[in-house]
């Protein structure tokens, strides 16, 4: 996670115009008094470790000024002097790109990823440069790895859907269903940088694009957006804003912080789905049960196989005392997706509810083998129901590491 954020910082840092008038004088640093000390340093030297860190921290500096001729004077000489450092390689692979180098910039990434293959990271920015130079069989190819791997990956999810503007025969393929913490994100990328997505998919692919994010995944509503694109990217990064906000406000149980974030949303012409499934949400915490339900079945009915929605309707469920239902609701929802953390979590809830102990002590010692990580960050929240697992005494005994196993002399 720290590698990826790193990244969107130096994207954030690589997007910033260079009419925002910071100056190379603002930087604070004597540019070349720091290349000529640096570069007296030996090439294998960490550049951690060396006074190299300056010349990095400089060209930082010059990126977020806007000088860009300066930041990639920085960063290739430190190429040439720590050939091999990864963070040297991607920011020398975004400043290819930024300068539509992406022949250059494919390579490093492809050599980026023969030396760190872990990274799915890595492959989204590669298929976005195989974008630029119109290889979409292999983008798809490469979007593919990453969602085999981890099907949740948003900037591959957004290829895909960027590649199924490009390619008719692509617009089979079932549409995207964005969480609202993904579609923040999307709308902050979305309102950087447009030029870039326009030279990909054009105006209207681009305009196109942005509504199916603000749509929650829905196609086919991009003509409404019509303003010009200078305000819908704005309006792209406010509305980044609302939904982070009405997330937090959820999470928290702030009720009237919620509605404002809703109401900013529907003037942001945000019309996802799920949308209506927190309006929802929040009826039934306001009290309006009935009326909350049947926002749920309405939804529901346009949207049947719209996961977050029929998962938040199982969660209501169990959070106003209907555990039966909510596993009825989550029976369909668990046959395609048994590995599900958070979906095994919300059944145990319901099994507590409900006082099948049993049912609920096996969901629990699955999570704790399967689904550790996941486990520890969904035992965090304030559920009551909870306590009736925790009173258990071989809780603890669950939740701690298990024990490396030790290889037998045979090696059996």
């Amino acid at each position: 996670m720290k590698s990826r954020n790193a990244l969107w910082v130096l994207l954030i840092f690589l997007a910033l115009p260079a009419e925002h008038g910071w100056g190379v004088e603002r930087t604070g640093i004597n540019s070349n008094a720091v290349l000529e000390s640096s570069f007296r340093f030996f090439r294998s030297e960490d550049l951690r470790k060396s006074i190299k860190w300056k010349g990095y921290v400089a060209a930082l500096e010059h990126a977020a000024g806007g000088n860009w001729p300066r930041t990639r004077e920085f960063v290739f000489k430190l190429r040439e002097l720590v050939p091999g450092n990864a963070m040297l390689m991607e920011q020398e692979a975004r400043l290819r790109m930024r300068d539509g180098e992406w022949s250059i910039a494919e390579s490093i990434w492809y050599e980026l990823f023969a030396r760190q293959p872990h990274r799915l990271d890595i492959l989204p920015e590669l298929a976005w440069v195989l974008l630029h130079q119109d290889q979409d069989d292999e983008a798809r190819r490469i979007c593919g790895v990453v969602l085999n791997r981890n099907p949740r990956q948003v900037e591959a999810r957004l290829i895909r859907a960027l590649l199924a503007l490009r390619n008719p025969e692509d617009r089979e393929t079932e549409a995207e269903q964005w969480t609202l913490r993904e579609m923040a994100h999307l709308c902050q990328l979305l309102g950087s940088r447009p030029r870039a997505w326009v030279h990909v998919v054009g105006e209207d692919g681009y305009r196109e694009l942005m509504a199916q994010v603000w749509g929650g995944g829905v196609r086919g509503n991009g003509a409404r957006l019509v303003a010009p694109l200078p305000e819908l990217t704005r309006q792209s990064r406010e509305n980044a804003k609302a939904l982070i906000e009405l997330e937090k406000a959820m999470a928290l149980q702030q009720n009237e912080r919620a509605r404002n974030a809703m109401d900013r949303l529907k003037d942001g012409q945000v019309s996802a789905p799920l949308l209506s499934a927190y309006q929802g949400y929040l009826l039934a915490r306001e009290g309006n049960v009935t009326e909350a339900e049947q926002r749920f079945q309405t939804v529901i009915a346009s949207h049947p196989s719209h996961v977050q929605i029929l998962h938040m309707w199982a969660a209501l469920l169990v959070e106003i005392g209907r555990g039966e239902d909510a596993l009825v609701e989550l029976i369909p929802m668990r046959i395609g997706r048994k590995s599900d953390p958070d979906l095994q979590f919300l059944q145990m809830l319901a099994y507590l509810q409900t006082e099948r102990m049993t049912e609920a002590w096996n969901s629990f010692r699955h999570l704790a083998e399967e689904h550790r990580g996941d486990l520890l960050r969904l035992l965090r929240q304030d559920e009551p129901l909870l306590d009736l697992l925790r009173s258990n005494p071989e809780f603890l005994d669950r939740l701690r590491t298990p024990p490396i196993k030790k290889e037998s002399a045979t090696g059996s």
